[in-house]
């Protein structure tokens, strides 16, 4: 295998016959199936000796902009919930969540690190006029969940 990285994105080589070592690479793990989730199959190119992977070099170089590769079962239920924008007490009832520490630290905060929401007010994140919506990467979850469910 080789790696070569660059400022403008790079390529992975996977020096294996995809077609002959098929369950060697499903034994490999989750990984190709969430680039193919992520990225879709145009980044990869398939030869007789090799596997090009081309990844842009932003999450926002690409539609579907990892969607749910490290959602928590809370996030999805938060972003889920979420319909244009919302405050916090409006989220936690909504989300019957009495307890405003355990949604702050279980919910809502791990969804904005994460990138899925963002906030209305960003210059003022303890304002009582704050609300929260869903980003690009929130709406392409919640497209996600809303298609399997």
């Amino acid at each position: 295998m080789a790696f070569l990285n660059y400022k403008e994105g790079g390529y992975i080589y996977f020096g294996i016959d995809i077609y002959r070592d098929v369950e060697l690479v499903e034994s490999l793990g989750s990984g190709i199936p969430r680039i193919l989730r992520a990225y879709g199959e145009d980044c990869f190119k398939f030869t007789d000796n090799f596997i090009r992977i081309t990844l842009p070099i932003s999450a926002h170089d690409h539609a579907s902009d990892h969607a749910s590769d490290h959602a928590s079962a809370q996030v999805e239920k938060l972003v889920y919930a979420l319909i244009g924008e919302m405050g916090r007490s409006e989220l936690q009832e909504l989300l019957s969540i009495k307890n405003r520490d355990y949604f702050r630290t279980d919910y809502l905060n791990p969804a904005i690190s994460n990138g899925y929401i963002e906030l209305t007010i960003p210059d003022k994140p303890n304002s009582q006029y704050q609300k929260y919506r869903l980003t690009a990467k929130g709406i392409a979850l919640k497209n996600s969940l809303t298609n399997n469910k």
